[in-house]
């Protein structure tokens, strides 16, 4: 079912690339996957299409754009890798957090909230740093696949014209 909806999102995206401006479609996906790369948990869906609003790029696109880096498959994951670059730029600049395990009781959940900012502030340089590379992959990417895809579709039809003239010859009247 999730399959099924993101393909169908992945084919929507294709079809508006395919009768809009590239260049403005390509932008809205890419703001979209910097928006779903940073966490900020519940809102990545309507910042992407506020942003892309606020500079014109296509706001459908900014919407797909966020469930490229979360969706069911890979927000954990992700999570995970952005708390480590996180960390790891952190120490870089000489920063230092102090290590400590995740205990969450229900009874206390305070504890969980004070080492909050050890593990979010992390996560979010890191959600950041990551941001910055996947969207620009990404923009590369979609443009590169969209010039193939418009390039296929072009050889298709042109297929489809040669196809039909041969199944459906027209021959010229003479006077």
């Amino acid at each position: 079912m999730i399959l099924t909806t993101l393909k169908k999102l992945y084919q929507r995206l294709i079809e508006i690339a395919l009768t809009e401006d590239e260049e403005r479609v390509a932008k809205g996906l890419a703001i979209g996957i910097f928006i779903g790369t940073i966490p900020v948990v519940g809102v990545h869906t309507v910042s992407a299409i506020l942003v892309a609003s606020i500079l014109g790029y296509n706001r459908i696109a900014a919407a797909v754009g966020t469930y490229i880096p979360t969706n069911p498959w890979t927000t954990v994951p992700l999570f995970i890798l952005e708390y480590y670059v996180g960390r790891f730029i952190l120490r870089m600049l000489g920063i230092r957090l102090t290590s400590q395990t995740l205990k969450f009781s229900l009874r206390n959940p305070e504890e969980f909230l004070k080492i909050g900012k050890n593990i979010y502030i992390p996560m979010l340089i890191g959600g950041i740093f990551l941001a910055f590379i996947f969207s620009i992959l990404g923009y590369y990417l979609f443009k590169v696949f969209l010039k193939k895809t418009k390039e296929g579709k072009n050889k298709f039809l042109n297929s489809q014209k040669i196809f039909s003239c041969i199944q459906n010859p027209q021959i010229p009247k003479s006077k």
